[in-house]
């Protein structure tokens, strides 16, 4: 394994168009995000309402043109972009 430190390269400049995206997120938008998936939960007292905001992200992903499926026993959303779908590890 080759560890690269930071202070050993040099700073180059970001993507415009990330750098760009931002600015595109309004902040009503994002306040309404932030409150759907920043309630407190407890995994098992609370699991319907869990279950309900894994498949909010889910389709929020979706929406964004990913394929998503749940991993494992906690059913964590994995988001992987369609076109480079080869085999999703479950």
């Amino acid at each position: 394994m080759q560890i690269i430190h930071s202070t050993s390269k040099q700073a180059r400049m970001g993507d415009p168009v990330v750098s760009d995206l931002p600015a595109q997120v309004s902040q009503e938008e994002l306040r309404r995000t932030v409150e759907i998936i920043s309630r407190p939960r407890r995994y098992h007292a609370e699991a319907l309402s869990n279950q309900r905001c894994a498949q909010w992200i889910s389709d929020e992903f979706k929406a964004f043109g990913y394929e998503t499926h749940f991993q494992r026993r906690y059913r964590n959303v994995v988001a992987i972009p369609a076109e480079r779908l080869i085999h999703p590890i479950r």
